[in-house]
């Protein structure tokens, strides 16, 4: 018995957060769609190292999203999911 759950049962749930997480900053004042890590492990209570492999991982890998990294004035290293 495979007591391991298929990557298809966590990915698209994980993977559905974080996009949340992204669109929930999209509508925030002068946030235009970007996010810093800390400012989505915020928003789902996550470690860093669980959003940076979900980003890799289920959004680049399994979705094929593609995500940019940059640098945002006040805010420092950010990222936007370019459909």
């Amino acid at each position: 018995m495979n007591v391991i759950p298929s990557s298809e049962s966590i990915l698209p749930s994980q993977a559905r957060a974080t996009v949340h997480a992204f669109s929930s900053k999209r509508d925030s004042p002068g946030a235009e769609g970007v996010a810093t890590i800390k400012e989505i492990v915020i928003a789902l209570e996550w470690r860093p190292h669980t959003v940076e492999g979900v980003m890799a991982g289920a959004l680049k890998k399994e979705l094929g999203l593609t995500i940019i990294s940059e640098k945002v004035d006040g805010r420092g290293r950010c990222y936007r999911i370019v459909a």
